[in-house]
């Protein structure tokens, strides 16, 4: 369904780029705490060599502070940062499968297609063979599309259809296809169970 498509597209785009927002708004935290801390640090820092002191003078507050690098928090923002980094990176590879043309019909084939009537369906209808079963058809008085009572849509028939039908056809099987490789390519954690040959 091409609204279902483009909804999920939506979605998809609209978490992503929440996700970069929270990117950028906690690398600008990490670096304004990173300023500041060296602006403290080299306030702190003596002109001249400090005498030593014992560290049993010292007070646990102060021994456990660092002096150098990163504050904790620093640290902390920035591993949120590489999370939501990681996080954006994944989800582009489980977004939605771009049917492309495919996504104007609800059956498509390069074989032939035979219905048993009576049915009733909803959308356009297409193959590069013959299409039976869904009798009376009338051809449009473009020469383009075929239609039919048992179909809520267009039947798009290459061996009797004129131009575009057959190069509209050859594209949409050829997204089909690109559909079909990646949705197979990308990682799944259902059991072999619930696959079933189609």
């Amino acid at each position: 369904d091409p609204s279902v498509t483009a909804a999920a597209a939506y979605a998809y785009i609209s978490l992503s780029g929440v996700g970069f927002v929270l990117l950028a708004v906690a690398s600008a935290a990490v670096t304004r705490r990173s300023l500041r801390h060296a602006m403290r640090t080299r306030k702190r820092s003596p002109r001249r060599a400090a005498r030593p002191c014992p560290v049993s003078r010292l007070s646990p507050r102060l021994s456990s502070r660092p002096t150098t690098g990163l504050s904790p928090l620093c640290g902390r923002g920035l591993a949120w940062g590489l999370v939501l980094l990681a996080m954006s990176s994944a989800s582009a590879s489980t977004g939605p499968v771009n049917l492309g043309n495919a996504s104007n019909f609800v059956i498509l084939s390069r074989a032939a297609i035979t219905n048993t009537p009576t049915s009733m369906i909803t959308g356009n209808v297409g193959s590069m063979a013959a299409i039976t079963g869904f009798e009376p058809v009338t051809m449009d008085s473009s020469g383009e599309f075929l239609t039919s009572p048992q179909i809520d849509g267009r039947i798009y028939r290459a061996t009797d259809c004129v131009e575009p039908t057959p190069t509209m056809l050859a594209s949409a099987l050829a997204d089909m296809d690109s559909a079909y490789a990646d949705a197979v390519s990308r990682p799944h954690s259902l059991p072999s169970s619930q696959f079933v040959d189609v």
